[in-house]
């Protein structure tokens, strides 16, 4: 069951993706992150990734795809701030 939830939220970022452009880049989302105080490994549990994996796309170490910004917006807007 958790599969098919993953897809239909994986289909949802992408479909978000191709329908809105996005300018989000790691160094915004990091801002942002930092501006609502979200703990990395919390925005990366909702967005589906490793948390190393999250950070090294926030640090420019791995490809920032716009499906991924997508995604992680999408999970940023579900996190209320200061969850700590």
């Amino acid at each position: 069951m958790r599969n098919v939830t993953h897809c239909s939220q994986t289909k949802a970022a992408v479909d978000m993706a191709q329908t809105v452009e996005t300018t989000d880049s790691a160094a915004e989302i990091r801002s942002e992150l930092a501006r609502r105080m979200v703990p990395v490994y919390i925005l990366a549990a909702r967005v589906g990734l490793h948390p190393t994996h999250l950070g090294q796309v926030l640090r420019g170490r791995r490809d920032l795809t716009p499906e991924l910004a997508a995604r992680i917006r999408l999970a940023l807007n579900e996190v209320p701030d200061g969850r700590v």
